[in-house]
């Protein structure tokens, strides 16, 4: 049974002489007897004419008692201290209970308790008795009478909450609840629910406006009734009913409240009634909440929306051994619902028809769990699972960005693009690997920036924590553009060469596969190790990068593989694409670090521990065995790594790009061949015994990480051979299916195309794999497939004419007995559930199958049981989990024909 809460009210009982209340009586008494004092009938040395009170001259004063409160257990009241103390530590004992229900409660009713202690021998109860100084700030702030120097009442009121739902809250309810408990709800939508009776005026008189607001701020969202618009308890406790549902009672509070889940009828088998899941995965009948609008409140105005996919994947359980196994762009779009769990692509995943995409981690608005938390951030979370790229791709993602400034601005605002926002750590394995991003498009524009902004992107992850991997991962044929313009009030430079007071600050990270990460290093003597750190192997970059700052104070880090990194390691890496940053050698001043690229990696520094520290490379920031050949263009440029103010080892390293406007080495905008590093470096002082074996000669490297290429006549990475590495084969368009313009032949729906050309049971040059498959389209797929028969007789569909295109397949869906309705409805979208009941009926109605084991089928025995058992034994159709089949998922093209594919060939 699920644990049941209350929420205890901040009423002070004070009826002064009465034993037990009713809820409806302490209802009354709230705001007559709210003011009045506690304890002035009697005093220490107190007697009483039948049972004397004797309180001796060396007995111990109690002035202070501690806060109890009334909970539940089993649907009854019980008394509990409110700490871990048992009653047996304290100078007084609890003597009685009577409780108002002691059979037990309803939900959404109060109930009251009244509690007798009595001193200890040799203790007695002071006159000026108080409760606990927490009492006042507690939400289980009780009343007390000081009946006699021995005896004291302590009095507690509770308001039932969502018990009352337990008891409506169905098995199949509470199994769904167990398997989302872990999985990351993306709130659909926003909605008002009404409190209950809650004496906030007097509540005020008595405990401050400050104590009630945060009381109402912290715990009023649990303050909901049922049914919210048809009965309730007015200021008297006078039981209404409002048949005509008017107006909520002026003494309710409405309050905002996240509905993460607006229908539940298809992931829960067999619901009653018309549920939503709110915030904290509570469910609530649909009848408790008014004004539902859908989006997020965090993400009005928002340049994309979250995508709801459903959490469910081509197989797998999300565990590292057996990862959630992704196919299509829904399920990778699902990553961002279990940030916890681990996946392995199965396919290439095409977004170019997705639309904006949202990094997986962060917000509609882009906001992204990094350092600081404001509106846009809201609702982000780091990824802590990993993700195998299983040697496939992504391409055509998308993220295009035009704004006047980010939407949710607030004083500091952090923004994430890329596929992944923010990778941190957890304790299994944390690792992105074997993936490539390409051709894609990151074209961020923001032009009338008046406050600070902090922005990050990259193909794969915005950004990584220490003790993260990214692994044999590459990026080709992409584009980052960013563009951020300050207001014109900002325009131009003081006196003394800078940006006036006020100028927005715009911190800028950019890299080709990660933009900023890595470990916090802990001081001189650290004990770091490397598994600690954060690691990039065996990635390249073969994707332009563009930056440009204009009317503000900036700083600019990018680099090929990462923009800025802390203490970290990178291992045969390379760099191909092409940096261009602000030059501007005539009209940018102040600081070198404005604007800093670099082949590898721009900045290596902790900024709040500067310096040399003459670390061993394991425990510091290390670059080994790695290369650029593309074109770098700063005003602080570099072939490798520019800038550092701490520890960093840079080994077998080689630059063939062309390094243009490197001011520190004095090229002043003229074109060089450049060294590794920039002069600038902190580590130079030291001299170069941090450098070791690198050069501008693309055959000076050394060791078996190296290889000779003929065709490009240097010397390439063994683990990454530039010259045939596969991703060349994005390069090309590859191969399509017939006369399709969109199903190339390495689409996991290939060759279910291709079975259909064949058997020309589709023709065409558009197949729109992803878009909804309609009942039109489904029919007379399976029309082709029995040959297209003449049909003749009378026609049973009001909305099929002899002279539409499919009047002979709707014709003859209706005597097959697939479509049994007076309309055909063909724009209808097919779902799973139609669709295997399709089939199993164009092939006759096998029978003789063994049952289904899916949890919501409600009948086995039905002809939709039957087509289900079918499917899943002839592995047609299998479920979309091990208990779950989804009838109400709806199907894409793409889907069907791979579907239809099997159970016909």
């Amino acid at each position: 049974m699920m644990k049941r809460h209350i929420l205890i009210s901040l009423a002070l009982i004070l009826s002064l002489g009465t034993v037990e209340i009713s809820a409806q009586n302490f209802l009354k008494q709230v705001g007559n007897t709210i003011k009045k004092e506690v304890g002035k009938k009697t005093s220490g040395e107190q007697t009483q004419t039948s049972n004397k009170v004797v309180v001796n001259a060396t007995d111990i004063p109690i002035t202070k008692m501690r806060t109890w409160c009334l909970v539940t257990k089993d649907g009854k009241p019980y008394y509990k201290a409110n700490d871990d103390k048992s009653l047996s530590n304290e100078n007084y004992i609890l003597s009685t209970v009577k409780y108002e229900h002691p059979d037990g409660v309803k939900p959404f009713m109060f109930t009251t308790a009244v509690a007798t202690f009595k001193a200890k021998d040799g203790y007695y109860f002071d006159k000026q008795l108080k409760l606990n100084d927490q009492v006042q700030q507690a939400e289980n702030t009780t009343g007390f009478k000081r009946i006699d120097a021995k005896t004291v009442k302590v009095y507690l009121t509770a308001f039932t909450d969502d018990m009352g739902y337990d008891a409506r809250i169905s098995p199949a309810m509470k199994e769904y609840k167990d398997k989302i408990s872990k999985i990351h709800m993306i709130p659909v939508a926003t909605a008002k629910m009404n409190t209950p009776l809650f004496d906030y005026w007097s509540q005020k008189d008595r405990w401050g406006e400050d104590i009630v607001d945060k009381f109402v701020a912290k715990n009023m969202r649990a303050y909901y009734a049922y049914p919210t618009t048809e009965e309730y308890f007015d200021i008297n406790g006078k039981y209404v009913k409002d048949a005509k549902k008017s107006s909520y009672p002026s003494n309710y509070t409405i309050l905002s409240v996240d509905i993460l889940d607006e229908d539940l009828s298809d992931d829960i088998p067999g619901l009653i009634g018309e549920w939503c899941l709110v915030d904290g995965k509570k469910f609530i009948p649909k009848a408790c909440l008014k004004d539902i609008k859908s989006g997020s409140k965090y993400s009005d105005g928002a340049p994309a929306q979250i995508i709801n996919s459903p959490f469910e994947f081509a197989g797998g359980s999300g565990t590292l051994e057996d990862p959630f196994l992704i196919q299509t762009a829904d399920q990778l779009n699902a990553i961002r619902k279990g940030p916890n769990y681990h996946y392995k692509l199965i396919a290439d995943i095409d977004l170019s028809k997705w639309g904006n995409w949202i990094p997986i981690g962060a917000t509609a608005a882009y906001g992204f769990m990094a350092g600081g938390w404001n509106k846009a951030d809201k609702g982000a979370f780091s990824f802590q699972g990993s993700f195998d790229g299983n040697g496939h791709v992504i391409s055509g993602m998308q993220i295009i960005i035009n704004e006047e400034t980010p939407v949710l601005t607030e004083t500091g605002n952090w923004r994430a693009y890329g596929l992944f926002g923010y990778l941190a750590t957890n304790p299994v394995e944390y690792k992105i690997k074997n993936l490539g991003v390409v051709n894609f498009n990151i074209d961020v524009n923001y032009t009338n920036v008046k406050k600070n902004l902090d922005l990050y992107a990259a193909a794969i992850v915005g950004g990584m924590n220490a003790g993260t991997d990214i692994v044999n991962c590459y990026s080709k044929g992409g584009k980052i553009s960013i563009c951020v313009i300050g207001n014109e009030a900002y325009k131009g430079f003081d006196k003394y060469g800078y940006r006036p007071d006020g100028a927005p600050r715009i911190n800028i990270n950019v890299g080709g596969i990660c933009s900023d990460g890595g470990g916090v290093y802990g001081g001189q003597n650290s004990p770091r190790r490397a598994h600690e750190l954060m690691h990039i192997e065996k990635c390249f970059n073969d994707s332009n990068i563009t930056v440009d700052v204009q009317n503000a104070k900036y700083n600019i880090y990018v680099g090929g593989i990462i923009g800025s990194m802390d203490t970290s390691h990178i291992h045969e890496c390379y760099n191909g694409g092409n940096i261009t940053l602000p030059i501007g050698l005539d009209n940018i001043t102040g600081s070198w670090h404005e604007s800093v690229a670099a082949g590898i990696c721009a900045s290596a520094a902790i900024p709040e521990i500067p310096g040399i520290y003459h670390m061993p490379a394991e425990r510091a920031s290390f670059i080994q065995n790695c290369y650029n050949i593309g074109d770098i263009t700063a005003r602080g440029a570099s072939g490798i790594f520019y800038y550092s103010a701490s520890d960093i080892h840079i080994e077998n390293c080689y630059n063939a790009g062309t390094i243009i406007g490197n001011e520190f080495d004095h090229s002043n905008g003229a074109s060089t061949i450049n060294n590794i590093y920039s002069d600038a470096c902190g580590i130079m002082p030291y001299g170069k015994e941090y450098v070791r074996n690198c050069s501008t000669n693309g055959n000076s490297v050394t060791g078996i990480a190296w290889t000779t290429s003929s065709t490009l006549g240097r010397k390439i990475l063994v683990a990454i051979p530039e010259d045939t590495h596969p991703s060349n084969k994005y390069n090309v368009e590859p191969d399509n299916i017939g006369d399709f313009t969109d199903v190339t032949a390495d689409a996991w729906y290939a060759p279910a195309v291709k079975w259909a050309l064949d058997k020309a049971i589709i023709s065409g040059t558009t197949f729109s794999p992803e878009k909804t498959c309609t009942r039109v389209e489904l029919i007379t797929l399976l029309w082709n497939a029995a040959g297209s028969p003449k049909m003749s007789g009378a026609n049973p569909f009001s909305d099929v004419k002899s002279t539409d295109s499919h009047y002979d397949a709707a014709l003859w869906a209706s005597e097959k007995g697939i479509v049994n309705a007076s309309t055909f409805a063909s724009d209808t979208s097919i779902n799973r559930g139609e669709l295997v009941i399709s089939l199993w009926k164009y092939l006759g109605c096998p029978e003789g199958l063994q049952a289904n084991q899916y949890l919501d089928i409600e009948s086995h025995q039905s002809d939709f049981g039957m087509a289900v058992a079918w499917s899943n034994i002839s592995g047609v159709m299998g479920g979309t989990r091990k208990y779950k089949f989804s009838p109400k998922t709806i199907c894409t093209k793409a889907q069907v024909i791979n579907y239809v594919s099997r159970a016909l060939k």
